[in-house]
């Protein structure tokens, strides 16, 4: 069995394409940021675990993820710093 799973992020709204892969994107201002959607399919087990510590934590799914993929990206060479809470 197939699990799909959506969740929202924020990222650059639009930006100009630059030569290089590695160029940061560029600031927007916070106001103008929209959360993106996506869908990924995880194995059955790795949900169970993210159901499992999203209840522990006392929070939803979507933002344990939302949280988990900003956190692995956060030390990522050519991203800006995420604005201050």
């Amino acid at each position: 069995m197939r699990w799909s799973l959506s969740l929202r992020f924020s990222v650059e709204a639009s930006f100009q394409p630059s030569p290089g892969p590695l160029d940061p994107l560029p600031r927007i201002h916070p106001a103008f940021r929209a959360p993106r959607r996506i869908t990924i399919t995880v194995p059955y087990v790795a949900h169970q675990r993210l159901l499992q510590r999203s209840e522990r934590e006392g929070r939803s799914l979507s933002n344990l993820m939302a949280f988990l993929l900003e956190s692995a990206v956060a030390d990522e060479p050519g991203f800006p710093p995420p604005p201050p809470s």
